[in-house]
């Protein structure tokens, strides 16, 4: 799908009129983000980052080979889990104490409803060490998270979730990258937060701060644009069937931000990458 053709479908969404919408409030009281829904209904799950379950594919088998299949017996953070998809799927395969924690009240609500056999809660990033015990965890991920931090709030993050976790616990970080620091004002994301995609001499400096070490590092570039084109692929085939459900002012939302952050990545001023790093010890 080219640019130009993803322009016209902005277009079409634009003039396909405005739809009087009143379901949120019927089927969700807590009030989860709906353009947070309407991209977890074109990924066919709930699921707000980059690649859904193709994303799982490229994380999963280092995740399993770290632990050595012993997936049972670890204690697991998503940090920015947004409506429980992902902490479902690790679920599946076979990681059973998992924990998710989201600033969004709504989402958390939703995903309490729809996993209730995970323990999900709202809380800040920042401050994970406030609400569990020392060395608890023993894997640690935000995908599509940091993004959102400033660069100060990143390194707490990064301190807070050191403090929780085991020696020797794995943190996995998928995430947008950029050469350099950009205008923040740029581009926002879905619910409104300044896109801070993370500038990898600076994310090395405060990994070194840290109490991690990188393990491993792979670039995910050509896999994002692929990625966020199959995604307006799909939102302009199915687009007829969302405006009988979302309001056009949020698909107009969705499909300009994507727009945008295809533009950034073809123009590769933006990438991907998956970031593997060990807790050192104390």
């Amino acid at each position: 799908m080219t640019l130009r053709s993803i322009t016209v479908l902005l277009g079409s969404v634009i003039f396909s009129g405005v739809v009087i919408y009143w379901g949120f409030n019927i089927m969700f009281p807590s009030k989860p983000n709906p353009s947070r829904l309407l991209l977890a209904k074109i990924r066919g799950g709930d699921y707000a980052h980059a690649g859904d379950k193709d994303a799982f594919r490229v994380v999963l088998p280092k995740i399993v080979d770290y632990f050595k299949e012993r997936l049972v017996e670890q204690t697991v953070l998503d940090v920015g889990c947004g409506l429980g998809g992902t902490a479902d799927y690790l679920y599946t395969q076979g990681f059973y104490n998992i924990w998710g924690i989201d600033i969004d009240k709504g989402a958390i609500e939703y995903a309490r409803s729809k996993y209730p056999f995970i323990d999900f809660s709202v809380w800040d990033a920042t401050q994970v060490d406030q609400k569990f015990e020392k060395d608890f965890f023993s894997l640690l991920y935000l995908f599509n998270v940091f993004y959102a931090l400033s660069d100060q709030q990143k390194m707490q993050t990064l301190n807070s979730l050191a403090a929780v976790a085991k020696p020797g616990a794995l943190l996995v970080i998928f995430e947008c990258t950029s050469p350099k620091a950009e205008d923040p004002q740029e581009i926002k994301d879905l619910t409104g937060k300044p896109m801070r995609p993370i500038v990898l001499p600076v994310f090395h400096d405060m990994i070194k701060k840290s109490k991690w070490e990188i393990i491993e590092k792979v670039d995910l570039s050509d896999q994002y644009i692929k990625w966020y084109k199959d995604l307006l692929y799909k939102l302009d085939q199915q687009k007829n069937s969302f405006t009988n459900e979302f309001p056009v002012e949020i698909i107009n939302h969705l499909t300009t931000t994507y727009i945008a952050i295809l533009e950034k990545l073809e123009k590769k001023t933006w990438g991907g990458i998956v970031v593997y790093a060990k807790r050192k010890p104390d």
